[in-house]
């Protein structure tokens, strides 16, 4: 007989023509010849001498015989055995590597989560879903079980692998396991932290990069990483400013050298660097040199 924890089980003994005491054996050991089972509150001996369990635990795996004594005139007999088999519902699943329910990757890799859920009898179904419980886009998925000899449970291990990409930041990831032996699904969940070298642009106060002689332009760096730059370098026609390691650059009283000059900056973080540049467009009066002003004459 197969029962899951919780269940009620009944086991039936009919004995015609009884003359010894009857009593109920647990893997060898009997339970005693007093109807009230003393000592077993879970065990119930019936009118018609069924044994009855409720409810079912674990502890009540093995095997059951009903025993009768020898009376005067016949020897003792014993019934068939009967066995009882538990199923146990799975354990809560952990996910391996998901250090205070967080995992970081690297963009472009494919990323590994592996989830373990043990204790199941029989096997835990192991499934993989987002937090709206939605399919994942995902490479791959394999399982694999481990059984416990010594205690006939499984343990369950599934490996999925995924394909790194930005739209995974931040999305939690969700770990399902479920067998026969309960409705309930235990789950657990990581979030996904991926980790991304710089993406730039850059951004001017003046909007389209035209500027007039002698105002005060600001360029800022913007970079979007993971983690943050921990780096700036700014550029003019191609040699470094000197003193500016930050995301802004601040141009006070700019003059007609800036003209068409190409300014630009490199952003970097502990996957790699990029860089975005701008040329710019200024407004400056116009400027006469002796050597005009002689010819003219």
């Amino acid at each position: 007989m197969t029962a899951n924890i919780g269940d009620e089980v009944t086991l039936q003994c009919r004995v015609g023509n009884r003359e010894g005491v009857l009593q109920w054996t647990k893997n060898g050991f009997g339970l005693g010849t007093d109807p009230k089972l003393p000592g077993f509150s879970r065990y119930t001996l019936t009118d018609d001498f069924a044994l009855k369990i409720n409810p079912v635990t674990k502890q009540d795996v093995g095997e059951f015989q009903c025993q009768v004594g020898a009376g005067d005139y016949s020897p003792p007999i014993r019934s068939r055995a009967a066995k009882i088999s538990v199923q146990l519902p799975p354990g809560v699943p952990k996910i391996l590597g998901g250090e205070n329910g967080l995992v970081s990757v690297n963009e472009g890799e494919t990323g590994l989560l592996e989830c373990e859920s043990a204790g199941g009898k029989p096997a835990a179904k192991i499934n993989w879903s987002d937090e709206s419980g939605k399919a994942l886009k995902i490479d791959s998925v394999n399982s694999r079980t481990i059984k416990d000899d010594a205690s006939g449970t499984f343990t369950t291990v599934s490996s999925l692998r995924f394909p790194v990409d930005q739209t995974m930041h931040n999305k939690t990831v969700v770990c399902s396991a479920s067998n026969i032996a309960s409705t309930a699904v235990q789950q657990t969940k990581v979030r996904v932290n991926v980790m991304y070298r710089p993406k730039v642009s850059l951004g001017i106060n003046t909007g389209a990069g035209m500027v007039k002689e002698g105002s005060n332009v600001v360029l800022h760096c913007l970079a979007n990483s993971n983690p943050p730059p921990y780096s700036y370098t700014w550029t003019k026609n191609g040699v470094i400013v000197p003193g500016e390691m930050g995301a802004y650059l601040a141009l006070d009283q700019i003059d007609s050298s800036y003209h068409l000059a190409q300014i630009q900056c490199e952003a970097r973080n502990s996957l790699g660097s990029a860089l975005a540049r701008t040329i710019l467009n200024l407004q400056y009066r116009p400027k006469i040199g002796r050597a005009s002003c002689r010819e003219r004459v």
